[in-house]
């Protein structure tokens, strides 16, 4: 999952695009270059999109929401192999 190492900020600046390979601190450097911030979990280097889609708990839930409330969209790959978007599918969301 490392070299799914990306972050790529929408050009208005509301959403960005996160590679699942993504770890926190590396995650909130982009960000910050930014002046953004999402909340992320206590330590560093922790994956991301695992730290989220786990309920995402941290400092920062009682002012941004959980982790898993701030995934707009995903791409899901589902157990026989299938890619989905959740965008087509937003039950998988």
């Amino acid at each position: 999952m490392r070299d799914m190492d990306t972050v790529n900020v929408a050009s208005d600046r509301a959403s960005a695009h996160v590679g699942g390979g993504v770890i926190a601190g590396h995650l909130q450097e982009i960000l910050n270059s930014h002046g953004l911030f999402t909340s992320t979990g206590q330590a560093k280097s922790v994956g991301y999109v695992f730290w989220a889609c786990g309920g995402g708990y941290g400092f920062y839930v009682g002012i941004y929401g959980f982790g898993v409330d701030q995934i707009l969209r995903a791409r899901v790959v589902l157990a026989g192999g299938c890619v989905v978007e959740t965008n087509a599918e937003s039950e998988l969301l």
